[in-house]
């Protein structure tokens, strides 16, 4: 017979619960804070570029972005996330890139 009290059980299974609710809410995926202010300016050009499905605004943010990469301006963790923005957008998968792209911004504000 089990030794638990059914109190008990009920008040371990509502805390699981809602561990499990706060971590979907939250998301588990979370992105890394940027490492510059001209980091920030990129995810925004990013998010412009693939809102708009501009391979010209797309260009010119890949442009930014290898010389903050070139010059250090760019941490590993933050350079991964700007390459899966790029990588969907030039897979014509702009909605997805877009949407990294905000979740991104969204990132570094929870931050704060």
């Amino acid at each position: 017979m089990n030794d638990q009290c059914p109190r008990q059980s009920w008040n371990r299974n509502l805390c699981v619960a809602i561990l499990l609710a706060v971590l979907f809410i939250s998301g588990c995926n979370h992105h890394p804070v940027v490492s510059s202010p001209e980091s920030q300016v990129l995810i925004q050009r990013f998010y412009t570029a693939c809102n708009t499905r501009s391979v010209d605004r797309l260009s010119a943010a890949v442009k930014i972005y290898d010389q903050l990469k070139g010059s250090s301006k760019v941490l590993e963790a933050e350079s991964k996330v700007f390459d899966q923005i790029i990588r969907l957008a030039r897979e014509d998968r702009w909605e997805e890139a877009a949407e990294t792209s905000i979740q991104f911004a969204e990132g570094q504000v929870n931050r704060w």
